[in-house]
């Protein structure tokens, strides 16, 4: 090859001290890479490298990049290329085609093993360094045998599901997941000779993660000599959740992190890795996530719990496929510049900066009974506005007022177990719906002092997609009805709605629906004129219809049209008894609203409130402006510095009520799993 013509400097961007993001362009052959980095966001680099053009991505380790050349359906030629010395390590033919994960030996900057998971087939392909061929290793039986310890059994059908995936380094230990029904379970992985493989149980079971959803990540790094599993939940290309644990590998238990101090996580699907950061202030603590087809990256902050998008980066190709992280030296040097970095120093929280307001004693439990000794009260002249409620860590159930922000913030102590997460589904009236870690339910109301659950035998395997449950009325009403809608892809029937009624059932009926071809959004329905309305993701309306407990329908409604296009969010509420729906254009360009005229069925755009105000999110409703000064304003769950983000319909800008300038979009920070409650105490 050509290498020794070449040169680092010649092939690659200009040196830097940061991750680069790379994307692939072009349609079917990659023609060309656009080199990005966030310290310099939207500026991009244009390359054409060889290398790259010649062979599909596999993967990236450590630098290096594992390409495949199809010859035939069949048949891969592997090679193995690193940028920083342009090394090439050209593989034996691979007779296989499907490759779901891969990992390799590094020693001293020499590659010594390569171990490559099928998708097709329980199988490892090895390589070792001075092989012709690959070696095959089948592994089914034996992963039988280590998940048969752990518990489960086997029917004949089934056998085909089991495999092995997402394979990472610990210890010096080959390790692998493997994902089959209730066993999550991770897999060390034996090197014998000659040439095999043997599996063993590790007996360590991996956290579940919150909630389905379209899109998910899941990441296995080492840091530091500590394991770190990174989850992420997307839908419909945006990011909705992010758990990240520890594993105490001795007591063979997950912990939720709450910080991660001075450590970075930089993921894709093709290239992950962590690096520390000197400068934790402005670096550290976070998760850099790049989903496939995005111009932009999520940053999220472990700490506080929310996440900012950075500026789109320029000149990309409309036909990119993909994109990963890679690093020349894993090792962050410097504080990162541009308005990133600014953006995440000026907007950390500081305990000692909040006047909170610490109220009540403790939350007690009992197998999730509640029991609550003191509330929010009346006192603290909450019932003018709906607040912001979110947990913190320890399980703070934080309370924001949208015209105070944090520098007035209520707090309750929740010593009820909620590890290794809960999520706040629905809100109304009052009244939190909340899931514990997929498995048990509960209503809660903070400012009552009550609670109330749904029946016993929830189907905690089926409340999924918690971001499209709701409820009707306050729980303790007769007229309380609890719905859940959930669409599966590729089933002959991919509509699923879970019914119950507290109070009158003791069991939630289970409905299916032929396909309405209606992809369900990330937000949540809205209960209107006795039945419940859905907005999809192209804008147009769905509703379930409760004519009785016997006849419930799903129809997704032929009018009205979506009333605009090229939006990133879309929300759903009701207001003054009219339905309403907000858009935001991409990077919060602009944000319209539209009154639904049911008479005619057509949108009508809405230039003014009025006195009303709408609260936005995962569950979005109006209010009555009680506050001078709140009224035709659009409340997001977003924070600039410690202040509450609204959209004013009279200036057509974001702002914040502690100064009148325009908040630039990617200054601000979205809470995630929080939710708008209205206070009500009886």
């Amino acid at each position: 090859m050509e290498g020794n013509m070449r040169t680092v400097q010649q092939l690659l961007p200009p040196s830097h001290p940061y991750p680069w993001l790379l994307f692939f362009n072009g349609e079917g052959a990659q023609d060309t890479q656009n080199f990005c980095t966030i310290s310099d966001a939207p500026k991009t680099y244009t390359r054409v490298i060889p290398e790259l053009v010649e062979g599909e991505l596999c993967f990236v380790q450590d630098g290096w990049f594992l390409l495949a050349n199809y010859h035939t359906e069949n048949d891969a030629k592997l090679f193995l290329w690193n940028p920083s010395n342009l090394k090439r390590i050209n593989l034996p033919l691979l007779k296989h085609n499907g490759i779901r994960d891969g990992i390799l030996t590094i020693s001293h900057d020499q590659v010594l093993s390569v171990f490559l998971f099928s998708t097709t087939s329980a199988a490892i392909f090895c390589w070792y360094l001075g092989d012709e061929h690959w070696t095959r290793v089948d592994y089914r039986e034996q992963l039988k045998s280590v998940l048969a310890i752990e518990g489960e059994e086997f029917q004949k059908h089934v056998e085909d599901l089991i495999s092995l995936s997402n394979p990472f380094y610990y210890n010096g230990c080959l390790y692998a997941e493997s994902d089959f029904r209730s066993h999550h379970l991770l897999v060390e992985i034996k090197n014998l000779e000659p040439r095999a493989l043997k599996l063993n149980s590790s007996h360590i079971l991996y956290p579940k993660f919150p909630a389905a959803a379209l899109g998910y990540i899941s990441k296995m790094l080492e840091s530091n000599n500590e394991l770190f599993r990174i989850e992420i939940s997307h839908a419909h290309d945006k990011v909705i959740a992010v758990v990240v644990h520890k594993l105490d590998f001795h007591g063979k238990v997950w912990h939720k992190v709450e910080s991660i101090q001075d450590r970075v996580f930089f993921i894709s699907d093709d290239g992950s890795f962590a690096c520390q950061a000197i400068n934790p202030d402005a670096d550290g603590n976070r998760v850099y996530i790049s989903l496939k087809n995005h111009n932009f990256v999520y940053i999220y902050n472990i700490e506080d719990k929310t996440f900012m998008i950075s500026q789109p980066f320029s000149n990309l190709s409309k036909k990119r496929s993909h994109a990963c992280w890679f690093m020349l030296d894993l090792r962050m040097i410097g504080s990162t510049n541009g308005d990133i970095g600014k953006t995440l120093i000026s907007g950390k929280e500081s305990n000692d900066d909040m006047d909170s307001k610490k109220v009540g004693d403790m939350i007690t439990n009992d197998e999730f009974a509640w029991k609550l000794s003191s509330t929010l009260s009346m006192t603290d002249n909450l019932s003018l506005s709906p607040l912001l409620v979110y947990f913190e860590k320890d399980n703070v159930l934080s309370f924001v007022h949208p015209k105070d922000g944090v520098k007035n913030k209520y707090n309750i102590n929740v010593t009820l177990d909620l590890q290794p997460y809960c999520e706040i589904c629905y809100s109304k009236d009052g009244w939190l719906l909340m899931v514990v870690n997929k498995h048990s339910s509960f209503f809660f109301n903070p400012f009552a002092k009550e609670q109330e659950k749904p029946p016993a035998n929830v189907p905690l395997t089926d409340v999924l997609n918690t971001r499209c449950i709701a409820f009707s009325h306050p729980p303790a009403s007769p007229k309380c009805v609890v719905v859940e809608l959930q669409r599966i892809p590729y089933c002959q029937t991919p509509m699923i709605a879970h019914v119950t009624y507290p109070g009158r059932k003791e069991e939630w009926d289970r409905l299916f629906f032929e396909d309405p071809n209606f992809s369900l959004y990330n937000i949540s329905p809205v209960f209107h004129k006795g039945s419940f309305y859905y907005l999809n993701e192209e804008g147009k309306l769905g509703v379930l219809k409760l004519a009785g407990e016997e006849d419930i329908d799903f129809d997704e409604l032929e009018k009205p049209s979506a009333p605009c296009t090229g939006y990133d969010n879309s929300f759903l509420a009701e207001c003054n008894g009219d339905l309403l729906t907000v858009f935001e254009g991409c990077f919060g360009e602009w944000v319209r609203v539209f009154r639904l005229n049911e008479a005619t069925m057509t949108w009508v755009q809405v230039k003014s409130l009025e006195n009303h105000m709408l609260f936005v999110g995962n569950i979005s409703f109006s209010a009555v402006a009680n506050v001078p000064g709140m009224e035709n304003k659009i409340y997001f769950p977003r924070f600039y510095g410690q202040n509450v983000v609204f959209y004013s319909l009279e200036t057509n800008n974001y702002h914040t009520f502690e100064s009148n300038e325009v908040v630039d979009f990617h200054c601000m920070r979205e809470l995630v799993n929080s939710s708008w409650i209205e206070p009500r105490w009886n």
